[in-house]
C-alpha cells in the first residue's frame, strides 16, 4: 500500500529541477524529497525516501521547471514546451484525428465518440506529437467505476448497519465497562475483560499476561499484532485504556515482533536485526538436514527456515529457553554444541561472499517458471533488498538500494544461480564461516561485450558490489567477491577463433581490477562458466565459443573454472532455453564447481587430457571429477560413435570403432593411417545446423562419470565430457 500511494505521489503535480537532461545524466542527492528531473528521452525521476525513482514516458503528463516555472508536457518521445494553453474538444476521435492544426503538445478531448466502450476506451484526453494523436496515459475515471463504486459503498454501508444492529443487541447481554474505546465487554467471573466490544460491533479476544508482554513498554499490559507485518496496531494499559499504533508500543530497544494465531509474541526484532525470543517456544521446530556425516542444525522459525550449524555432522537439536543444543561428531567422539536463535546472520557466519552473476537468457532463466519461492536460508543465503534482480535487469542500480540483505528466493523465472547457491547452503558446500549474498545483472540475448565493462549491466553489478560492501562494513562484516558465476555464450556462436577467449580474458581482468578497488579484496576474481550447448538452433554446425570456453579454465586456472557442457540438459520447443527443472540442474552442475572454487581448490570438468596416435589406433586420455569415465547412450543419445570422429586438413581418415576403458582412456580405430595434417580428435563439437540443443538432438557426447553429484533433496547429476578438440601425436 505504501508504495503504491508514492508511486501515485510521484506522479502527481510533478516539478523538474531543470529542462529535460539526457537519462544518463548524475542527480543531486541532497535535493528536496519530491523533486523530479525530467529526461530528453520521454523518462522522468522522482527523489522519493532519498532515492531516484525512474519511470517510463507517460503520454500528457505535464511537468513544471522549478526556477523559471516552464511547463511541459510528455509526448512519449520527449518533454515538449507549453508555449501556451491549447486545448480543445471533439464530439468524436475522426473528428479530432483530422485536426492536424495545433503546435505540439497540444490536448484534445474526445467527449461523445459512439465507439466508446468501458473495454475499448475512446473517450478522454489525448496529446498531439507534431505527427499523430496519442491518448494519454493518465484519465479521469469513468462513469462505470464510479458507479461501481456507489455499489461498494451502498453494499459496505448495508453491512455497517447490520453489524449496528447486532453490536445493539450485545449491548443490551453485555455489562458496560470502562474499558476506553471498548464500552462493552464479556467478563469471566472475575469481571476481567474476555472480550472487549466497541459500538460499532468490531470485538476483540483479550487474554491475560500474554508469553512474550516483557518485551512491551512497561506501561502496557497487552497487544494486538498484525500477524503479517509483525506491527503493533493497539496496545493496552494496565488500566484498561487502549493506544492505538501510531504511538510508542514496544521497549525502545525493539522494532517490531512476530506473533503467533493467539496473539502471543515469539520473538522481537532488535532495532539492530537481532532476534530476541518473546519468553516461549511458540511455532519454533528444530530439525538436522544434510547428507549423511555432513548434517548440519536449522530450526523453522515463523515458518521460516534458519541455519545454526554448516561444520561437521550435526544431529538431535531440541530447543531450551532460546537456544538449540545438539550432538555433533568431533575427533572421533560425540560432543554437545549450542546455537542461539534469533541472530541476524546464521550464528557461524562471520563474513560476507558475494556471489555476482551475469550472462544471456540461460542466466536469467526467464524461461521457466519461478519455484524456488521460498528461502532456503534466511539467516545465510542472502541478496541484495530488491532481491537477486531488477525485474528490468537494464534499470540502473544505486548503492543505497542493496541493504539491507533479504532472503534470497526465485521472483521472475528460475535462475541457476539461485540453486546454486542455495545448494551452498543446504549441502554444507559454502565455506564452513561464511555467508552468501546473491545478486544477478543478466540480460537475454546480449553478446560478451554488450555485458562487459562500459554497459549498464556491468555497471549494476559494480554498484551493488558497493552496496553490499557499505551494508556489510555498516554491520561490521569482513566482505569479498567469490566469484562470477557466468552463463553466456550463445550470442557470440558465430565469432571467429580466438575472439570470444580474448573478451573473456579482458572481462576477468576487468572484474578483478573493479572489484579490488570496492572491496579492497587481493587476488583474481574468477568467473566460474559453463560452455554453451545449443549454437545449432543458431544455425551453424560448429562454434569456437565452447572450446574457448574450456580452455580458458585449462591454460587459466584460478582465474577461470569450466563447470562443465549443458547439452544433457533438454532443451523447450525453441532447441535454445530451458524450463525450470533443467535451470535447477544447472545451478547445481555450478555448485559443485563454486565449492572447490570458494574452497580455494582445483576444479575441471570431465574433459580429454591428451591424444596418442600409432598406426591406426588412437588413445584418449581423460580427467574425471568423480569416479571412472563411461558410456551412456540412455541419457544421451548415440550421434555416431558416442560423438567422437577424427578431424585432419584432408579428412582422411574415420573413426571405425569406439571402446571406453576402465582406466579412463578410450581407444579408437581408424579405416586407415591418415595423412592429413593438423590431426585432432573432435569430441561433441560437431553438430546439424539447425537442430535443437539437448541429449538427443544437439551437439553432443555419450561420455560421463560413472558416479554422480549427490543432493541432500535426493537429486543428482553425473559429469559429462566437455565440447572439445585436442590435438594429436604421434609415436
Amino acid at each position: 500500500m505504501e508504495a503504491n500511494l508514492r508511486l501515485i505521489d510521484d506522479h502527481l503535480a510533478l516539478y523538474t529541477l531543470a529542462g529535460p537532461v539526457p537519462a544518463a545524466t548524475a542527480l543531486p542527492t541532497d535535493a528536496r524529497q519530491g523533486a523530479g528531473q525530467i529526461f530528453t528521452n520521454g523518462t522522468y525521476a522522482v527523489l522519493n525516501v532519498n532515492i531516484w525513482q525512474t519511470y517510463p514516458a507517460r503520454m500528457g503528463m505535464r511537468a513544471i521547471e522549478l526556477v523559471n516555472k516552464t511547463e511541459y508536457v510528455n509526448i512519449g518521445s520527449g518533454w515538449q514546451v507549453i508555449t501556451q494553453k491549447n486545448e480543445k474538444s471533439y464530439l468524436t476521435l475522426a473528428i479530432m484525428q483530422a485536426d492536424t492544426t495545433q503546435p505540439a503538445g497540444s490536448q484534445g478531448v474526445v467527449t461523445n465518440d459512439p465507439g466508446h466502450t468501458a473495454e475499448h476506451p475512446i473517450n478522454g484526453i489525448y496529446t498531439w506529437t507534431g505527427a499523430t494523436w496519442v491518448r494519454n496515459a493518465f484519465q479521469p475515471a469513468n462513469q462505470l467505476d464510479v458507479d461501481g463504486l456507489g455499489v461498494a459503498l451502498k453494499e459496505t454501508a448495508d453491512d455497517l448497519n447490520g453489524v449496528d444492529a447486532k453490536a445493539s443487541t450485545a449491548a443490551e447481554r453485555m455489562p458496560l465497562r470502562n474499558f476506553g474505546d471498548w464500552p462493552y465487554a464479556i467478563a469471566g467471573d472475575d469481571q476481567v475483560p474476555i472480550i472487549g466490544v466497541k459500538p460499532s460491533g468490531f470485538g476483540k479476544l483479550v487474554t491475560d499476561e500474554l508469553p512474550g508482554a516483557d518485551l512491551l513498554d512497561p506501561r502496557y499490559r497487552y497487544a494486538v499484532i498484525d500477524q503479517t507485518t509483525g506491527d503493533l496496531l493497539v496496545a493496552y494499559r494496565w488500566d484498561g485504556a487502549t493506544i492505538n499504533g501510531a504511538a510508542r508500543l514496544l521497549d525502545g530497544e525493539y522494532s517490531h515482533v512476530w506473533a503467533d494465531e493467539e496473539g502471543n509474541i515469539l520473538f522481537a526484532r532488535r532495532w539492530d536485526g537481532v532476534l530476541v525470543p518473546g519468553g516461549t517456544r511458540g511455532d519454533v521446530s528444530v530439525y538436522a538436514q544434510g547428507k549423511p556425516g555432513r548434517r548440519s542444525v536449522w530450526a523453522f522459525i515463523d515458518g521460516l527456515p534458519y541455519q545454526l550449524t554448516s561444520t561437521g555432522d550435526a544431529w538431535a537439536p531440541e530447543v531450551a529457553s532460546g537456544t538449540v543444543n545438539y550432538l555433533a561428531r568431533q575427533a572421533g567422539g560425540v560432543v554437545k554444541g549450542s546455537a542461539a536463535l534469533g541472530a541476524k546472520y546464521a550464528p557461524f557466519a562471520l563474513r560476507c561472499v558475494h556471489i555476482v552473476a551475469s550472462g544471456q537468457s540461460l542466466a536469467v532463466g526467464n524461461n521457466g517458471a519461478a519455484t524456488s519461492t521460498r528461502p532456503a536460508a534466511v539467516n545465510r543465503v542472502l541478496a541484495p533488498a530488491f532481491g537477486a534482480r531488477k525485474t528490468d535487469t537494464a534499470t540502473p542500480i544505486l548503492p543505497a538500494e542493496v541493504g539491507p540483505f533479504a532472503p534470497l528466493r526465485s521472483v521472475i523465472g528460475e535462475a541457476p544461480v539461485i540453486e546454486m547457491s542455495n545448494r551452498l547452503a543446504l549441502d554444507c558446500m559454502a565455506p564452513a564461516d561464511a555467508f552468501t549474498v546473491t545478486s544477478l545483472h543478466a540480460s537475454g540475448g546480449k553478446s560478451i561485450t554488450e555485458l562487459n565493462k562500459g554497459t549498464v549491466y556491468y555497471d549494476n553489478s559494480l554498484q551493488t558490489v558497493t552496496g553490499a560492501k557499505l551494508q556489510c562494513d555498516a554491520d561490521g562484516i569482513p566482505y569479498a567477491v567469490g566469484f562470477i558465476d557466468w552463463i553466456q555464450g550463445e550470442k557470440d556462436c558465430k565469432s571467429a577463433a580466438g575472439f570470444y577467449a580474448a573478451t573473456l580474458l579482458q572481462l576477468q581482468a576487468d572484474y578483478t581490477s573493479d572489484i579490488a578497488a570496492i572491496s579492497g579484496q587481493a587476488g583474481q576474481v574468477p568467473i566460474l562458466l559453463d560452455q554453451i550447448s545449443n549454437w545449432t538452433a543458431y544455425g551453424v554446425a560448429t562454434s569456437f565459443v565452447p572450446l574457448e570456453q574450456l580452455q580458458a579454465a585449462i591454460d587459466q586456472p584460478g582465474k577461470f573454472y569450466c563447470a562443465g557442457p549443458k547439452y544433457w540438459l533438454k532443451t523447450n520447443a525453441d532447441g535454445v532455453h530451458i524450463n525450470s527443472a533443467e535451470s535447477i540442474a544447472a545451478g547445481k552442475m555450478h555448485a559443485v564447481a563454486a565449492e572447490k572454487l570458494l574452497a580455494g581448490e582445483p576444479w575441471l570438468p570431465t574433459h580429454c587430457t591428451s591424444a596418442v596416435r600409432n598406426g591406426t589406433q588412437v588413445t584418449l586420455r581423460f580427467h574425471t571429477p568423480l569416479g571412472n569415465l563411461v558410456a551412456d547412450t540412455e541419457r544421451v543419445s548415440d550421434p555416431g560413435n558416442l560423438g567422437l570422429r577424427w578431424i585432419d586438413s584432408t579428412s582422411s581418415a574415420a573413426i571405425t570403432r569406439v571402446v571406453v576403458n576402465a582406466d579412463n582412456t578410450v581407444t579408437l580405430t581408424l579405416d586407415q593411417i591418415p595423412s592429413g595434417a593438423d590431426p585432432q580428435v573432435g569430441i561433441a563439437d560437431l553438430g546439424i545446423s539447425g537442430n535443437a540443443g539437448g541429449p538427443t538432438t544437439g551437439a553432443r557426447a555419450c561420455l560421463r562419470t560413472s558416479v554422480p553429484s549427490t543432493f541432500s533433496d535426493g537429486s543428482e547429476i553425473y559429469h559429462w565430457a566437455c565440447h572439445q578438440r585436442i590435438n594429436v601425436t604421434t609415436i
